[in-house]
Formats: C-alpha cells, structure tokens, sequence
C-alpha cells in the first residue's frame, strides 16, 4: 500500500525527533554546544513546511543546496561559526536521505540518492513487511 503524505509527514517528524536526540548524545560536551545547536536547527528546518505540495522533493532539494552552499561559503571565510553551518547542513541531508529511502520504497521521485544507513532508519521507522 502507498504512503499518505499524513504518514510522510510523520515520518519526517519521526526522523526529526530521533535525528535531535542522536545528536544531543553525539555533541554532549560543552566545547560541541555549536554543533549541537546546528544539527537542532537543522533538523528543525525540515518541519513545518507544506508537506502537501507537489513539490515537495523540490523543496527539499532546494533547502538541502542552500544549506550546503552556506556551509561551504563559511569554510571558505574560514569563519568561526562554521560548525554550525556544517552541522546544519549535514543533518538536513540526513533528512533528505531517510525521506528519499521511505520515497524509493513507495515509487516516488527521491530528493537524494539515498544510502544504506537511509534505508535501515527508513526501515526502523516505517516497519517492514514480508
């Protein structure tokens, strides 16, 4: 059976809500608070659109090319809020890769080519059935 955007709206909740908590475990140390701030906000990013649209994967392509631009922009300043940035950017691919396994699955146009670690946490959210 197909995905209702509904249930793609929880995934990307579902993926959203693990991806905070991973990193809240992944940058527990003070000297991390800058990157732990940018997965935060990265995740978060990838909430409240209008999950309804069409252009859904072109959203999510857009957001995720900004995001890397901006990360590669402070790199290459060499700016002191680059982690941010960076941490920011990797977590809305993270995102976009989960998304795009649960998309592959269902026949839909993907956003990113999606890993193997995308489709076992597509997998740990969604079920698999036999």
């Amino acid at each position: 059976m197909k995905q209702s955007i509904s249930t793609i709206e929880s995934v990307l909740h579902r993926i959203v809500e693990d991806g905070i908590k991973a990193a809240k475990q992944s940058y527990s140390k003070p000297e991390q608070e800058e990157k732990l701030k940018g997965s935060i906000d990265g995740f978060n990013s990838c909430v409240g659109i209008n999950i309804g649209k069409d252009s859904i994967v072109v959203w999510f392509q857009n957001h995720l090319q900004e995001a890397n631009k901006l990360a590669q922009e402070k790199f290459g300043k060499e700016d002191s809020d680059y982690w941010y940035w960076r941490c920011r950017a990797a977590e809305i691919e993270w995102t976009c890769n989960v998304l795009s396994a649960v998309f592959q699955a269902q026949g839909w146009p993907i956003i990113v080519a999606p890993t193997a670690r995308g489709f076992i946490k597509a997998a740990d959210i969604i079920g698999v059935s036999k």
